[in-house]
């Protein structure tokens, strides 16, 4: 994952207990059902466009809100949200995202022209009639709408998985 990944330690009295019932080694397959609960949590706060702690993501602009398409902020293509996965690693759950853009819709960025005097991009509103038209700037910055993280949320997630394997282990 080179766009954009995120990794934070879980360190909560449940976790460990559940870690400890089951010997305190984590199975890769146990790893795996963890990978899979991050990402559908990551998955569903693109749906709601919202971060890890349940904050709306900045709104769009309304002039580029004019002239997108999709289903919401981020979601154009659907290309970012499809792109999220996970890598295990030893002990260790990655969740991130390898579109070359990731990174500046996580933390936000400044778009300036390399090779031009301007950039260059078409904007609704502006132009004929208010159809939209090509707009320059000197830069552009896009705001972050962090969908990467591990809030309440994937902290319920997580034990949740952990308390299925306890259950079906020791059930």
């Amino acid at each position: 994952m080179t766009g954009a990944t995120v990794a934070y330690t879980l360190d909560s009295g449940a976790y460990t207990a559940a870690v400890a019932q089951l010997g305190g080694v984590l199975k890769s397959g146990l790893l795996k059902a963890v990978g899979v609960a991050l990402v559908e949590e990551t998955q569903q706060r693109f749906d709601a466009g919202v971060d890890v702690w349940g904050t709306r993501w900045a709104p769009l602009l309304p002039a580029y809100a004019a002239i997108k398409r999709g289903p919401g902020i981020l979601r154009a293509s659907l290309m970012l949200q499809r792109s999220i996965t996970f890598a295990v690693s030893g002990n260790t759950v990655s969740v991130g995202s390898n579109r070359v853009y990731a990174a500046v819709h996580q933390f936000g960025a400044t778009i300036r022209p390399v090779r031009a005097k301007a950039l260059a991009f078409r904007l609704g509103g502006v132009g004929a009639k208010g159809r939209g038209g090509f707009v320059r700037a000197q830069s552009v910055t896009i705001p972050a709408r962090p969908y990467l993280g591990f809030g309440p949320k994937d902290e319920r997630a997580v034990l949740e998985v952990l308390q299925r394997e306890v259950a079906r282990v020791f059930g």
